[in-house]
């Protein structure tokens, strides 16, 4: 019996031997720096890549148009929908359906002239400050500021992301941030008497553009400009990536699309997930992708019904002068503990909201609460980061395993946080050579350690059962491809994957 993967794998090949195949790829914007992250997108139907799903083996062999070694069926009466291929730029936000990294928004120049109209589509921004914008992330609602009445009239119908409208704050005629919208968007129907009137809503935080790629600060208090943007966009790459994202499937992960290659480390984790790998992984895993390493592209299938012509639309609306309240979150500022610091050693019975700092981390799947004197442990060393490819750290010859448990807290406030209280360590003594040497497809480089001593903290000698994580804090040696450094612990311990 014929399945719908079969009917994928005949139209493909039907379009490999008329000599349909990929676009050539345009300029590779390389220049773009990497942002990964992704956006959840509901569950379309009837696109290519919903019967794709089901082809588990691919046509041909690494994901080649060519024609295959058994003849394929030819496509059934139900295979309507028709396949158009689009390349990627994996070096593109975008590609990831991330569409607010900084380079997108202007971070660092002038502002958006404002704009009410662009070609077929108008806004109309009612926006309403009354009072400072709050920054109290804690409570995890939501104000209005007002609404963005958005029309358009093209000719004919048109598919298109229609991207949340979003704030910039602007401070002495530079784009210094943004707010938390940025990035959210739908695909949408636009027919030639349209119209939507999102809610501009305030989730109470900003980013920094300057702590973007770190820490995610928000914008100090103060007083800025505010405009309110709205984009409509579509191109066949966004066509192919929401196809992908209504399926659970991504062209990319997380980390640098250079460093996951099949067979990878990284790669695998996605099977032992019991997920989909990332075609770049997995470049069978949707019949008829072309993974091109040498040109920083993927060439993928998707439903062509999806793509009704290219759309950059953005309107803006004229500045308004608000102010930010003070940072408020659930950590440090409101009666909750702060971060254990780099260089920080715990202290017993203490409580630490967060880690900062360290470059490294140590994996170990075991069970924290069950280590005892006398005991060979063996985590993994690995650097954080994705710009690396082989790493060489020099760990302590011993060190002390801060053993943390966790636990609810409620604040000052009456806000319930979780916290890493300290209840004891474990002192460990390296057993060969500290110098490891790290290759990111084999993964984390194993450190035997030697547990020589075991202590609980007063008063908490019952609680190996809640021990929730681990920290060593020592300076470790890192050499890489950005070159040779010393980092400051703590060094988390944990079963990160």
């Amino acid at each position: 019996m014929r399945d719908l993967g079969d009917d994928l794998k005949a139209r493909i090949g039907a379009h490999a031997r008329a000599g349909a195949g990929a676009h050539a790829p345009g300029t590779v914007r390389r220049a773009i720096r990497r942002r990964r992250r992704r956006s959840a997108m509901g569950i379309g139907a009837g696109s290519a890549l919903g019967v794709g799903l089901l082809a588990v083996a691919a046509v041909t062999t690494a994901g080649s148009l060519a024609e295959p070694e058994e003849a394929l069926p030819s496509p059934s009466v139900s295979s309507t929908a028709p396949i158009a291929y689009a390349t990627l730029d994996l070096d593109d936000p975008t590609t990831l359906g991330w569409y607010g990294a900084p380079e997108t928004l202007g971070c660092g120049e002038a502002p958006p002239e404002p704009r009410a109209t662009d070609g077929d589509f108008a806004a109309d921004f009612d926006i309403t400050v009354d009072g400072e914008l709050s920054q109290d992330s804690s409570s995890g609602i939501s104000t209005a500021l007002g609404t963005a009445h958005l029309t358009a009239t093209p000719t004919e119908k048109q598919l298109a992301f229609v991207h949340q409208p979003y704030a910039l704050f602007v401070r002495d005629g530079v784009v210094v941030g943004f707010d938390g919208a940025v990035g959210s968007r739908d695909w949408w129907p636009i027919g030639t008497e349209w119209s939507f009137s999102p809610s501009l809503e305030w989730w109470n935080y900003t980013v920094g553009c300057e702590s973007f790629e770190t820490s995610y600060e928000p914008l100090p208090a103060g007083e800025y400009e505010m405009y309110i943007v709205a984009r409509i966009s579509a191109s066949e790459s966004e066509a192919a990536v929401y196809d992908l994202e209504t399926h659970g499937m991504q062209v990319m992960g997380g980390g640098s699309w250079e460093s996951m290659e099949p067979g990878s480390f990284e790669c695998e984790q996605y099977a032992d997930w019991d997920s989909y790998q990332p075609l770049v992984c997995d470049p069978g895993g949707l019949p008829g992708t072309t993974i091109d390493r040498s040109a920083g592209t993927a060439t993928v299938p998707y439903d062509a019904s999806l793509y009704s012509g290219d759309l950059d639309i953005t309107l803006v609306s004229e500045p308004v002068t608000v102010t930010l309240g003070e940072r408020i979150d659930h950590h440090g500022t409101d009666g909750g503990p702060g971060p254990l610091e780099a260089g920080e050693v715990p202290a017993c019975g203490e409580t630490y909201g967060w880690f900062e700092g360290g470059e490294a981390l140590l994996h170990w799947s075991g069970n924290l609460g069950s280590i005892d004197a006398g005991d060979t442990i063996e985590p993994g060393v690995w650097v954080w980061g994705d710009s690396w490819a082989e790493a060489s750290v020099t760990m302590p010859d011993d060190g002390r395993l801060w053993l943390f448990a966790g636990e609810d807290l409620t604040t000052e406030d009456g806000f319930t946080t979780w916290v890493e209280r300290v209840v004891g360590w474990a002192d460990v003594t390296s057993m060969g050579d500290a110098t490891l040497d790290i290759v990111r497809f084999d993964g984390p480089a194993s450190w035997p350690l030697s547990v020589t001593d075991l202590q609980w903290c007063e008063g908490f000698e019952e609680a190996a059962e809640r021990i929730a994580s681990s920290v060593m804090v020592a300076t470790i040696t890192i050499t890489d491809d950005m070159g040779t450094r010393d980092s400051e612990g703590p060094l988390q311990m944990g079963n990160f994957w």
